[in-house]
């Protein structure tokens, strides 16, 4: 399995004559390599490698403390220690209180291994998060964005309003991205949002290009496999046959929500904007190869847009 497939995205519905723009994020990616990590000072990345060897070090402690009260229930249930301890196969290094926890910790490794990826996963974003903003320069206004110089990283706050939305509706509204928790062979994160304007109180647009983005949303929306709209939806997402959702909860993004995109500062030529008479170059907060552009929804009433 590849640990970061880019897969073809399905054709928006509408582009609003954007089509020559970069395409729209559309992402499966193996959970273990979150493009979040790029965000992350070296003393962050460690701390994420020491809550996973944490959580590893809290498993062998449970193993250990099992193994020892299956020892005390066995010498009870004898009536001699020494009994107790010895009694299996092949001498004390197969008694059966160490058989049992041996199957334990083989019954219990692959959901504990998806533990630690989803807890490191959740550490990552949560570090990526704190170091993306400090980083940022705040934009108050987004009529200002294209003072600023190209390249500078960028943090503006802001309502969607999509260019182009998914095949099926969430829930009855038009979503314009999405992200999931699937499993195929590891854990996985299939993650799709058509490029989508920012929009203030004013009525103040930037234009914000998705295409190598994270979104870093906690989930918002439960699908159901019994909704036959769901499971469309999932099926328009072009993920492979064998990847099955973990536990069906989305993070949804529909147009009004607000968010906070941190990114970088950049200038791209839109020719379709040469049919209205506008000039082709256009301001817009993009991704960089070295950091992914980051869109965290934020806790604020929807606007209308």
């Amino acid at each position: 399995m590849r640990q970061n497939a880019a897969l073809t995205p399905p054709p928006p519905e509408a582009e609003h004559g954007l089509a020559l723009l970069p395409g729209p994020l559309h992402r499966f990616t193996r959970l273990k390599a979150d493009p979040a990590w790029a965000w992350l000072s070296a003393g962050d990345r460690a701390l994420v490698a020491l809550t996973g060897a944490a959580a590893w070090v809290g498993y062998g402690v449970f193993l250990f403390a099992v193994r020892r009260a299956l020892g005390y229930v066995l010498s009870t249930l004898s009536g001699s220690y020494d009994l107790g301890m010895s009694v299996g196969i092949g001498g004390r290094s197969l008694t059966l209180q160490g058989l049992a926890t041996a199957g334990l910790a083989a019954v219990c490794f692959v959901p504990m291994r998806r533990y630690v990826i989803s807890l490191r996963a959740r550490t990552t974003a949560e570090k990526a998060r704190k170091a993306a903003t400090a980083l940022a320069t705040a934009i108050d206004d987004l009529r200002a964005l294209g003072d600023e110089e190209d390249g500078r990283i960028v943090s503006l706050v802001g309502w969607v309003r999509g260019h182009g939305y998914l095949y099926h509706r969430v829930d009855g509204q038009q979503a314009v991205g999405l992200s999931i928790r699937v499993q195929d062979e590891f854990p996985f994160l299939m993650e799709t949002m058509h490029n989508f304007d920012l929009v203030d109180e004013d009525g103040a647009a930037a234009l914000v290009v998705t295409e190598g983005a994270r979104l870093l949303g906690k989930t918002n929306h439960r699908l159901s496999r019994a909704n036959n709209d769901d499971r469309q939806l999932l099926m328009s997402l072009d993920m492979p046959a064998t990847a099955v959702p973990t536990d069906w909860n989305a993070f949804i993004v529909r147009d009004g929500d607000p968010v906070m995109v941190v990114g970088r500062k950049t200038t791209i030529q839109d020719l379709t904007e040469l049919q209205h008479g506008r000039a082709s170059a256009r301001t817009a907060v993009a991704s960089t190869k070295e950091h992914p552009l980051l869109v965290i929804p934020l806790q604020a009433e929807r606007l209308e847009v």
